[in-house]
């Protein structure tokens, strides 16, 4: 810049690190643009001289700089200040009001002097006052309010002075002071202090107590100085209370400490996420973050405080569904919703997102809400999705990001803030449905002796899915949003801030949604965190057998000969809606088979065919918990079968070690075969059909009689070969005593034929 003017700030810069840049303050001018007078801003020197054409040559060469430069006094507004500060300036103004017109005289030294003691003479004020108010003016940009006193420069504002020890009490005299003089109390210290905010920063900011609890637990925490033994216990001895600091006193720099960082103050008692819940500014709107319908959706889930039954038997409780709710941020539109079972986690979110993406009317017409395709039109994916840092941030969403081309934008940890229209939603579904249903749970503490609110629930889950949907019907044809941002647009068009006005309004205007085919959608979105086990009965997933026609081609079920993979597991996709199919991935991800039930009358299906994951395995459990009630008595009963078995075996091996006592192993062995005929013709005698005696051998053929004959004999030759063998043993040894042991077991046989 080559033109130079009145009140332009000069910075000149200086070569020296250590030397301070100088500010100068152009006060004058000459017309012929030879020369021109300056002041330092931040000195107290009069105005100098310099050249005109030495300030533009140090600006070419940067050697200097023209700057913006506002004084604090140059920002001072009039009508803010008190009386008293307006008199003193209108004071000195009228004093150097008339020789500081008389530029550039006023600027040169020795006319100066003469001007400056008309002035002194005049209005009876000394050298240096006026000089002051000269410089004071010129410093300022010749502003009458550079002559205010500084006064807001005085007392060290935002500091507090500490007293010390040796200093007089501060403050009001204490009422006890006019009967005991001495008990004057104490100053607050840098020691104090020290104490006070410790007991802040503790115990009223950590522990959340009150203010005169702080101070108690202050007091017995930091300033007993003894203890004393009384009645067998130590105590603690606090000084008098004239040598401790006043609960007052203790209030006020709490407080004042809270006003000169009320963030901090606050975010310490509340807690990070409580602040930024419920107590941080709400400046902004979230809502203009977004330019239309799919610009941003924010998802978020909450866990219903309501109870629920059974479907299937309504004597179970159930406990509490999971909500998962998917917002619009330009118009507030209700796009996607899920209530069931699973959550929050991922499997929750991708219904959610999937039922966001299809066509509303077969969805509500499952839970008997029949609507119209005007009342809920959303079928379409967003470019960004505000999602928490949990059930989202997993390798699942790595194929919603890169097949759908779906940004993910993650809220930090506790801010819950980051999502605010879908979060004000559930407050107001809590308040609008929930909290009017049986089986709600009470904001109220449960006072003793009162009815558990589980015992009074009675709704199942598809009956409280059909209270959502209508829920959700009624806030998107309905809902009229309060303060919501209209531009002039919207009013142009006669746009009510109502969801579904704001959605088909902006679709017309921006169009920024996507859709995407059913068959695309359950690719990208089915988790694939389970695996199914090939086995020689088929594709076992979740207990549930399924085949497909590459497996059975394949040979897959072979016992032994698994032909697929080294391991017999593989990565599933599955949708948890429905049990009749299952997708086994192929080929890293590129190939879906997709596989049938092998049972089609399997506990996973319903009167349609088609039962959720969710319902199955919820019965599944059911039929766990009564197998483990069964449990008691099977153990019982085989308790008591072992007893028998075991008593039985030791029975009969004490017989047969009785029976077999003096006989080698080869003539036990021997006659195996003629014995079992034996015994087989005697046990004829009581297996058959008749009461009345049959002749058997008038049924058997010569061959067979001469076989049946033939074994007898042998049978009788054995019989005498075991009995003369005994009488041998017994010439040579007695018998030995019957074991007291066999007695019993034979008694305790007896007793049970008997």
């Amino acid at each position: 810049m080559d033109i130079l003017y009145v009140n332009t700030v000069i910075q000149w810069i200086s070569n020296d690190a250590k030397k301070q840049n100088k500010f100068e303050r152009i006060l004058w001018i000459c017309n012929a643009r030879e020369h021109l007078y300056v002041i330092d801003v931040m000195g107290n020197s009069f105005p100098i001289r310099r050249h005109y054409s030495d300030v533009q040559d140090a600006v070419r060469e940067n050697r200097a700089t023209l700057i913006n430069y506002t004084t604090e006094k140059e920002l001072i507004v009039s009508d803010q200040l008190d009386k008293d500060r307006l008199n003193e300036r209108d004071e000195k103004w009228k004093a150097i009001k008339e020789i500081i017109m008389d530029e550039p005289d006023i600027f040169i030294p020795k006319y100066r002097g003469i001007l400056v003691g008309q002035v002194m003479s005049k209005y009876g004020l000394s050298r240096p006052a006026v000089d002051k108010y000269l410089k004071d003016y010129w410093k300022a940009g010749k502003n009458i309010n550079g002559l205010i006193n500084n006064y807001f420069n005085c007392g060290n504002k935002g500091k507090t002075k500490r007293a010390t020890e040796s200093m007089a009490k501060r403050g009001r005299p204490r009422k006890i002071t006019e009967l005991e003089p001495d008990k004057v109390g104490i100053n607050v210290t840098d020691d104090v202090y020290k104490k006070f905010m410790i007991a802040k920063e503790k115990y009223y900011e950590g522990e959340k107590l009150s203010i005169s609890a702080s101070y108690n637990k202050m007091i017995r925490t930091l300033f007993v100085k003894e203890f004393r033994e009384e009645n067998g216990e130590e105590v603690p001895i606090i000084p008098d209370r004239s040598e401790l600091p006043l609960e007052d006193t203790f209030y006020y720099h709490i407080r004042r400490a809270q006003q000169l960082n009320p963030f901090a103050s606050l975010e310490g008692r509340h807690g990070e996420r409580n602040f930024n819940l419920n107590i941080r500014p709400k400046t902004g709107s979230s809502t203009k973050t977004a330019y239309g319908p799919g610009a941003r959706f924010q998802i978020d889930a909450t866990i219903a405080d309501v109870n629920l039954r059974s479907d299937y038997r309504r004597s179970l409780i159930i406990g509490k569904p999971v909500v998962y709710t998917i917002l619009d941020v330009f118009s507030h539109f209700i796009a996607g919703l899920y209530v069931g079972l699973e959550g929050p986690s991922y499997l929750g979110a991708m219904m959610a997102i999937y039922n966001m993406g299809i066509p509303k009317i077969p969805f509500c017409a499952k839970f008997g809400v029949h609507i119209k395709e005007e009342q809920w039109p959303c079928h379409h994916f967003p470019s960004q999705f505000t999602a928490d840092r949990g059930e989202l941030l997993s390798k699942n969403n790595r194929n919603m990001n890169n097949g759908l081309n779906i940004d993910i934008e993650y809220a930090a940890p506790f801010r819950a803030d980051w999502k605010p229209i879908v979060e004000s939603y559930f407050n107001v579904l809590n308040k609008g449905l929930i909290h009017r249903l049986p089986g709600a749970d009470s904001l109220k503490i449960k006072k003793r002796g009162e009815k558990d609110k589980r015992l009074d629930s009675a709704l199942t889950l598809p009956e409280f899915t059909a209270l959502m949907i209508n829920k959700v019907i009624l806030h998107n044809n309905s809902k009229y949003i309060e303060d919501y941002p209209l531009d002039e647009d919207m009013v142009r068009a006669g746009v009510r801030p109502v969801p579904l006005e704001l959605w088909n309004w902006g679709i017309k205007k921006h169009g920024g949604l996507r859709h995407y085919e059913e068959d695309v959608l359950k690719r990208n979105l089915l988790p694939r965190d389970k695996f199914a086990e090939i086995t020689d009965r088929g594709i076992i997933f979740q207990g549930v057998p399924y085949t497909c026609d590459r497996a059975e081609r394949e040979g897959w079920f072979l016992k032994n000969k698994v032909k697929f993979y080294e391991k017999k597991k593989v990565q599933v996709a599955y949708d948890p809606r429905f049990t009749s199919k299952i997708f086994i991935i192929l080929n890293d991800g590129r190939e879906f088979e997709e596989c049938t039930l092998i049972d089609q009358e399997h506990l996973v299906n319903n009167e349609e065919g088609n039962r959720a994951w969710e319902d199955y395995l919820h019965i599944k459990e059911v039929i766990d918990i009564e197998r483990e009630l069964h449990k008691d008595k099977e153990l019982q009963e085989q308790i008591k079968f072992d007893y028998k078995v075991a008593n039985q075996v030791e029975l009969s091996e004490m017989l047969t070690e009785e029976s077999d006592e003096g006989l080698s192993d080869r003539q036990l062995v021997k006659g195996t075969r003629s014995n079992r005929l034996a015994e087989k013709e005697r046990n004829r005698e009581h297996e058959h059909f008749f009461q009345e005696a049959v002749e058997v051998q008038g049924k058997n053929s010569e061959d067979e009689q001469e076989f049946i004959n033939r074994t007898a004999k042998e049978f009788m030759e054995s019989i005498e070969m075991i009995n003369d063998a005994k009488s041998a043993t017994n010439q040579v040894s007695t018998k030995s005593p019957v074991s007291p042991r066999l007695m019993a077991l034979q008694k305790a046989q007896a007793g049970r034929k008997a």
